[in-house]
């Protein structure tokens, strides 16, 4: 007859999660909320990244957009220009940052914007999108809502 043996001293497998993967996972459900319309839980989720990570750039990102969804554009404003200190080069936060510029009817801010994001792009299909909030502009007065347009980020 054998005898079945425990071995009480093996090593028992961890599942550790890093903190960066941790708020990595937490960004991804926060553009998961963000997909289905939850514009709040996307900006909670985002706030909890924060609080962790204040320079975290996807939930950054994420914030932007959901403050955006939430018509919430002075916000939208304070976010895109927190991530062009972070990220200069990125033409969109620019974009973004220029609808949410013109939502507030601030137009030579939009315009501002709009142009540096044109000036900064290569993609022509982005520069073009922008062009045409520009030419908005030289249009007179416009009314917009945040499904008018696309976000970039």
């Amino acid at each position: 007859m054998r005898q079945s043996l425990t071995r009480t001293d093996a090593p028992q497998a961890v599942v550790t999660t890093t903190p960066t993967i941790h708020r990595a996972n937490m960004t991804r459900d926060a553009q998961s909320r963000l997909k289905h319309y939850d514009w709040m839980g996307a900006l909670a989720q985002c706030e909890e990244v924060l609080a962790m990570d204040p320079l975290h750039l996807g939930a950054l990102e994420v914030q932007a957009q959901a403050l955006w969804f939430g018509a919430r554009f002075p916000e939208v404003v304070t976010v895109t220009t927190r991530l062009l200190r972070l990220n200069p080069g990125e033409p969109g936060y620019r974009y973004t940052r220029g609808m949410a510029h013109l939502s507030m009817g601030n137009l030579s801010g939009a315009r501002r914007d709009f142009e540096d994001a044109i000036a900064q792009s290569q993609d022509e299909q982005f520069r073009q999108q922008v062009r045409e909030a520009l030419e908005a502009l030289h249009e007179g007065p416009v009314a917009l809502n945040s499904t008018t347009y696309t976000l970039i980020n």
